[in-house]
């Protein structure tokens, strides 16, 4: 990840967030899948932003939607991205590294 360079941190918290899903006994598939759509959406928020993930906001996710949105992607799939980011911030907030879920 390009951004591991200037935010270790947001790589750290996902391979973290990883373990967690394979804590809870999600399938192989959806941690891999879910690990791709997170790491996209960390990297996006980089190259947009260059912030913490945990100053993202609600305004920085509807953002994101019509950034999927414009890209072709269609309404399925953006809503799969969006559950997957929102359970990444559910994880966040509920191991404290984020005060707030931007969802």
């Amino acid at each position: 990840m390009e951004g591991a360079k200037r935010n270790p941190g947001a790589v750290a918290l996902l391979v973290k967030f990883k373990e967690h899903l394979k804590f809870k006994h999600y399938a192989p598939s959806t941690i891999s899948g879910t690990w791709d759509i997170v790491f996209k959406f960390l990297l996006w928020v980089e190259k947009t932003w260059d912030k913490p993930v945990r100053d993202i906001t609600r305004d920085d996710i509807l953002t994101y939607r019509n950034y999927l949105t414009d890209r072709g992607y269609a309404p399925a799939t953006v809503k799969s991205h969006l559950h997957c980011v929102r359970l990444f911030f559910k994880w966040l907030v509920e191991q404290r590294y984020a005060l707030v879920n931007p969802f």
